[in-house]
């Protein structure tokens, strides 16, 4: 009767144990996956600020390439033309 008694007391610490092994591992996966969550929108947001850098993004949230001053008064080079004829 003893020995049943110490093996029903194992299997309850062990259950415990076992229970309390779930719980710390529930809470280290859900501490690593807050972790990854909170890195990958701060990568997410250094990305953007360094391409709104890069590409000079307005406020407005669109895109401004500088391509410099237009000029159509100007012939086609190597077409022979005195004037730009296009329009």
């Amino acid at each position: 009767m003893a020995a049943f008694l110490f093996l029903l007391v194992l299997a309850a610490i062990a259950g415990v144990l076992g229970a309390v092994l779930k719980i710390v591992a529930v809470i280290a996966l859900a501490t690593a996956g807050a972790v990854i969550i909170i890195g990958w929108f701060a990568w997410r947001a250094v990305r953007r600020s360094l391409d709104a850098t890069v590409h000079h993004v307005t406020e407005g949230g669109t895109t401004t390439i500088t391509i410099g001053q237009v000029r159509r008064d100007e012939p086609l080079p190597g077409s022979g033309a005195t004037h730009d004829d296009r329009y």
